[in-house]
């Protein structure tokens, strides 16, 4: 039901949407009328269609029908005790309920009033319309023929005309008869918003058909649109009439000017063919039926001819009692005509064995009081019994047999005296728990990939390990007669999992494996439901790598064989006792298809012997399912970004031994060699990062007496001869800070002399490097009275930086220091290389320039200028214009060079203005 109101909902969802955005405003009332009845039917019916698709049958033969086993079931019976409680699906039908006598009570007062209204007021009839003249004040409206009207304007003449022809058009055209039905959909879908909103647009539509009849009379459109003012009232009307001033006037007016060509008529009734057509096929039931061949047909035939000779009709599986006991009848009357059962013919005996195979299932599930119930089938070859003696099969009558046969039939069970779980326990004795009892073991399958059997909890390669401790005092023979799995679990089973328990319990033996969907029997030679490619079997076939893996150990195993002694085999062949990693490689080669052992190696040939008690768990080194057979684009692009960043680090640690070799964890490590090295194909490794080649091995630990000497070699170094930063910021408000720190004017020398105190003074002169940042530009001379302060305090070598220029330009705002954290002969050695570089390095540079400005897509211009200073010239200031300037006078040329606040060399143009201004200050 909730399926179905979903589709419902969204087809009419998607008529709504077309009417208001495509219809609505177009003056094609009639056709939107059909178009707003025909919404809600279509919305109705589509949900309901069903689109039929043929297929090609695909012969599967599964059998999952449960054998009878003629014991009491050693399963614990629960006995569901009926819950009283209301459900919420109750209470919401309830509530739906309520809803629907609400509204019909609401429909049915509507009609009463309006009766009262014809019976009980005079009456005048006119052509095809009845006139009803009411005597209390009401806006003229109409139902069916009817056109109600006040008694008072009506006798005055007091009501105009076109209201009159408005009603007799609602009246002419039926529309109470849109609204009637419209009021019982409603009652239906009380809950349903957009019921609410189509019931609005259909009696809109319906002022459309009017006010368009009554234009049609020649009625002038302004003297309508104002008479239909003078009737706009709040005056509520009754919900199964037709008002005259119904909704929104302003619409009504826009409508009425409105004109639709017929080519947009045409086209707006084309267009919902294929919006039917989409919802049809989004919405509509789809089933799914197999195509009838021959082979299908006669099929059908055989099991209607079964159907007939058992006289078996549709049984209501709902009633377990009923339904056992039609097929317990098609049975006995199978039984009890002659010939015996053991004198049929295959097909009969086919037919007995198949039914006493349902009805012990049925009974086998039924609780104890509905056993009392019914009668409990006796086997079909009874009062005989089926023996094999010397090699071979009869039958006899029990009564008739010797000593040596009846001691090869099994032993009656005896009565149920104790249950037991997971094998006898050290109390249980023979009497308690005889070994050919019906067993069972519970199996639950949890979410994480494990399992609980029977209360001890196990992974998949625990799984057969745990199975072996249970129920070991009876052979897998013994098992595969009376052992029943039953497996549960909180989400659905999937026939991957089935298959899983089946392959790995296969040794182990069992009788029925039991899951909520799906009974398989062993002894009928089931097999679990197929994984969707349906070949039973040959489910999930071994991947190459699988299959590698196998002939490898299978060899080896072999070679082992070989050479095991006598004493170690068991009817000459070598014994195994609970080796789980053959179990694995054999789970291997019985999932291999027949072309793909004909290439393998044969299966070694050993005896599996179970142990008791059972030994620790083996653990099996499995290969991962599934096997990835080459690298995916999203693991190629991890390595590639982690072995680009790995490479970088590399070569900037090999280039600078500042710098350290990158950290790589052993996990990522791992996983990404296992991406380049197992799993990408040559060339997906051709056009990957090259893997990182592992960094220089760490020089080994200095012995005690080295460690205390770099220590102290340290220790001088750090307090006797490192060269400590000098670094001074000039705030706009002309305020200092000294490496971090705010520090006077007056105080900078003393504070800068500390830094570097423990230098001598020549030192100081010739290795101590001091950066200025400004941040105005306006402090250019006050920067030059800082180098002087700087002097002062035996710091010769200074670079300074202006802000505003810095941010104008792009560069980064940072202190430039040349030797901090040196060593005085570290800067001297310095000094000395870049000096003996740079005759040959002028040519490499050049070189490197060349190259730079060569490269694709350059968009900067590499040049390299050497400047050199020999002597500071004296800066002076002018203002001119509102703009300051640095000027000096260049040599003895008497030119002058000047210097914009931002440290620019001003434009040529400017020059000479500039110079005069000078000279015209110093001549006043």
């Amino acid at each position: 039901m909730g399926i179905y109101l979903l589709k419902f909902s969204a087809c009419l969802l998607v008529f709504w949407l077309v009417y208001t955005f495509l219809l609505e405003q177009q003056n094609i009332h009639r056709f939107k009328r059909f178009y707003l009845l025909g919404s809600f039917v279509m919305a109705l019916i589509i949900p309901m269609l069903t689109i039929t698709y043929y297929v090609e049958p695909v012969a599967q033969q599964l059998e999952t029908l449960p054998v009878y086993i003629p014991i009491e079931s050693s399963n614990t019976e629960i006995l569901v005790q009926p819950t009283e409680s209301i459900s919420t699906e109750t209470l919401l039908w309830y509530l739906y309920g309520l809803g629907v006598l609400i509204f019909s009570f609401r429909f049915v007062v509507n009609l009463i009033k309006l009766y009262r209204n014809i019976s009980t007021n005079s009456k005048i009839f006119k052509s095809s319309f009845i006139y009803v003249l009411l005597k209390e004040y009401r806006i003229p409206h109409s139902f069916f023929k009817y056109i109600f009207l006040n008694k008072t304007k009506f006798e005055n003449e007091a009501i105009p005309i076109e209201v009159l022809l408005h009603e007799e058009a609602h009246a002419k055209q039926l529309h109470s008869l849109d609204i009637v039905l419209i009021e019982l959909l409603q009652i239906a879908f009380w809950f349903h918003p957009l019921v609410y909103i189509l019931k609005h647009h259909v009696k809109l539509n319906h002022e459309f058909l009017a006010d368009q009849a009554v234009l049609n009379h020649g009625i002038d459109r302004k003297n309508y649109q104002n008479t239909l003012l003078q009737f706009s009232s709040n005056t509520p009307d009754y919900q199964l009439t037709s008002a005259i001033n119904y909704s929104s006037f302003k619409k009504r007016f826009t409508v009425m000017k409105s004109q639709t060509s017929n080519i947009k008529k045409l086209a707006s009734t084309i267009l919902l063919l294929p919006v039917i057509a989409m919802l049809f096929y989004s919405f509509a039931e789809r089933e799914y039926v197999k195509k009838e061949t021959e082979q299908t047909q006669t099929e059908i035939k055989n099991e209607l001819k079964k159907a007939i000779d058992y006289d078996l009709t549709h049984i209501d599986i709902t009633d377990p009692i009923k339904a056992y006991l039609k097929k317990y009848e098609a049975y006995k009357k199978l039984q009890d005509t002659p010939p015996h059962y053991i004198n049929k013919g295959d097909l009969e005996k086919k037919q007995m064995d198949d039914l006493f195979s349902d009805l012990g299932g049925m009974y086998f599930r039924m609780l104890k009081a509905d056993k009392a119930k019914v009668l409990r089938p006796t086997q079909p070859v009874s009062p005989y019994a089926k023996i094999t003696l010397n090699g071979k099969t009869y039958y006899k009558k029990k009564s008739e047999l010797t000593q040596e046969e009846k001691a090869t039939l099994p032993p009656p069970p005896p009565p149920a005296m104790k249950k037991s779980k997971g094998g006898p326990n050290s109390v249980d004795t023979p009497e308690v728990y005889n070994t050919d009892y019906a067993r069972s073991i519970e199996l639950k399958i949890l979410d994480n990939n494990s399992y609980v059997i029977d209360g001890i909890k196990a992974t998949k390669k625990t799984f057969v390990s745990v199975f072996n401790q249970m129920h070991q005092d009876i052979t897998p023979e013994v098992r595969n007669r009376i052992l029943n799995i039953h497996v549960s679990s909180s989400k659905d089973v999937s026939n991957e999992e089935v298959w899983f328990i089946y392959n790995s319990l296969k040794d182990y033996g069992f009788y029925h494996l039991v899951t909520p969907n799906q009974i398989v029997n062993r002894a009928k030679g089931n097999t679990p439901f197929a994984i969707e490619s349906g070949n039973i079997g040959q489910q999930n076939p071994p991947t190459q790598k699988e299959i590698d893996a196998y002939n490898a150990w299978a060899k080896k195993k072999k070679e082992a064989f070989k050479k095991r002694p006598k004493s170690e085999t068991v009817n000459g062949y070598p014994y195994l006792i609970n080796d789980e990693t053959f179990r694995y490689y054999n789970s291997i080669y019985d999932r291999m298809t027949s072309e793909q052992k004909k290439k393998s190696v044969a299966l070694p040939e050993a005896v599996l012997v179970t142990e008791w008690p059972m030994p620790e768990y083996t653990v099996v080194e499995t290969i991962s399912q599934p096997i990835q057979e080459k690298a995916t684009k999203q693991q190629i692009e991890e390595y590639n970004a982690w072995a680009k960043k790995v490479n970088v680090a590399m070569r900037k640690a090999r280039a600078n031994k500042s710098n350290e070799y990158p950290i790589v964890k052993q996990k990522e490590l791992d996983r990404y060699i296992n991406i380049y090295k197992n799993l990408m194909t040559a060339e997906q490794r051709q056009n990957a990062e090259r893997f990182p080649s592992p960094p220089p091995p760490p020089p080994p630990p200095p012995s005690p007496l080295e460690t205390i000497k770099t220590k102290a070699k340290s220790k001088t170094k750090q307090h006797n001869n490192v060269i400590n930063k000098v670094e001074i910021t000039i705030k706009k408000d002309k305020s200092l800070v000294l490496n971090g720190k705010q520090v006077a004017l007056a105080d900078l020398v003393e504070e800068v002399k500390k830094l570097n105190q423990h230098l001598t003074v020549e030192q100081q002169k010739e290795y101590v490097f001091a950066s200025v940042m400004v941040e105005s530009n306006d402090h250019v001379s006050f920067s030059k009275e800082i180098q002087e302060k700087l002097r002062k305090a035996n710091v010769y070598h200074c670079a300074i930086g202006y802000n505003e220029t810095k941010l104008k330009t792009g560069l980064p705002i940072k202190h430039f220091n040349l030797n901090e954290g040196l060593t005085v002969e570290e800067a001297r050695k310095e000094r000395e290389k870049m000096l003996r570089g740079m005759d040959e390095g002028d040519k490499t540079l050049d070189k490197t320039i060349d190259s730079l400005n060569k490269k694709d897509n350059n968009k900067w211009s590499y040049t390299v200028e050497t400047s050199f200073v020999e002597s500071e010239p004296k800066m002076k200031e002018l203002k001119y214009n509102g703009d300051t300037y640095s000027y000096y006078l260049k040599n003895d040329k008497k030119e002058y060079v000047f210097y914009d606040k931002y440290g620019l060399i001003v434009d040529k143009t400017k020059i000479k203005t500039l110079t005069d201004h000078v000279r015209k200050t110093k001549k006043q």
